[in-house]
């Protein structure tokens, strides 16, 4: 009953709502939508109702539910039957004369919801009934607090200024969860937050720095591998982001929305980079990688009668660039 009055409050029952009485009730689509359903009641009356062809071969249209059709008509003649009805609980007890109490879980595992479940923004923890011995006594076991590099927008390394972390919530599938086994390219489209591939989050904050996965999820700008940037990488770094700058802000292009969010993210990537004046490797990557895609504008987004906006002279490497595909 708890469940199903938030289904007629703010669910898929809402066009079964009736003025000042409480009402729960459970709206349903038979396959083919050869017919739609409401099945609801109040603390007086249960009722149900459904609509349909009396050949059930027969099909509604496309596209048909009982919340659209088969709530409203069971409104319309519901409201007439408790007209002057006070209200009046549907389950006239406490839920903990019933054996009931509450519990606050994680709403991704189900267990026992700890701090970090709680700043994990995108999914919430949920405060709901259970029947007394069966709260999970289990934490979470997928969400755990860690420091992140606000440069680079991963898991913080030991190299990683201590007045550039922050403290988030990460989410990672245990193994052997129910969610590990569901096809990767659901879990990207519909949790594409979640960390795969790892037996739980305390594999992921202990991975060695010589495992292959470790440049994914750590910090590569803050680095005792990598050296300080030679004033050389600064500068064209610098002239590279007045090059795209110039190209972002003038009228002398029409760049796509894909194109100019393209370019202002590495405009953001490598201004962090230089600000912070740490990994020249970085810096020049960032800045060829950059100069390319701005390159590649220019010649496919220029408005014909302006003047092209000069390129950068190609800085001498006074080093190799750094290989992110090798492990320090």
């Amino acid at each position: 009953t708890d469940m199903l009055t938030d289904a007629v409050r703010s669910g898929t029952g809402r066009s079964a709502r009736i003025n000042g009485i409480t009402a729960a009730g459970k709206t349903g689509t038979n396959d083919s939508y050869r017919g739609v359903v409401f099945a609801g009641y109040t603390g007086y009356y249960t009722s149900s109702v459904w609509i349909g062809h009396d050949v059930y071969e027969h099909s509604l249209k496309n596209g048909s539910t009982g919340g659209e059709y088969a709530a409203p008509l069971w409104q319309a003649y519901m409201s007439k039957i408790h007209e002057g009805l006070e209200d009046k609980a549907i389950v006239d007890a406490r839920p903990e004369d019933l054996g009931l109490i509450k519990a606050t879980v994680c709403s991704v595992t189900g267990l026992l919801a700890t701090d970090a479940c709680k700043a994990d923004e995108k999914h919430k923890p949920v405060t709901d009934w259970f029947y007394a011995g069966s709260v999970p006594k289990t934490p979470c076991n997928a969400h755990a607090l860690a420091s992140f590099c606000t440069v680079s927008g991963k898991l913080a390394t030991e190299f990683c200024p201590l007045e550039l972390l922050e403290r988030k919530s990460i989410l990672v599938v245990p193994a052997d969860s129910q969610l590990a086994t569901i096809e990767p390219g659901l879990m990207a489209k519909h949790m594409p937050e979640a960390i795969l591939g790892f037996a739980d989050y305390t594999e992921l904050l202990t991975l060695s720095s010589t495992d292959a996965r470790y440049v994914e999820h750590y910090c590569n700008v803050h680095s005792f591998a990598l050296d300080l940037p030679t004033q050389g990488e600064l500068n064209y770094a610098r002239t590279i982001l007045d090059f795209a700058n110039t190209m972002l802000d003038g009228g002398d292009y029409s760049l796509p929305p894909s194109v100019r969010s393209e370019i202002l993210d590495l405009v953001r990537r490598l201004e962090a980079a230089v600000e912070e004046g740490v990994n020249g490797d970085l810096i020049s990557a960032l800045s060829l990688e950059l100069y390319q895609k701005c390159a590649d504008a220019q010649g496919s987004y220029y408005n014909p009668g302006a003047t092209p906006t000069p390129e950068p002279e190609p800085i001498e490497e006074d080093r190799p660039l750094y290989d992110y595909s090798v492990t320090p």
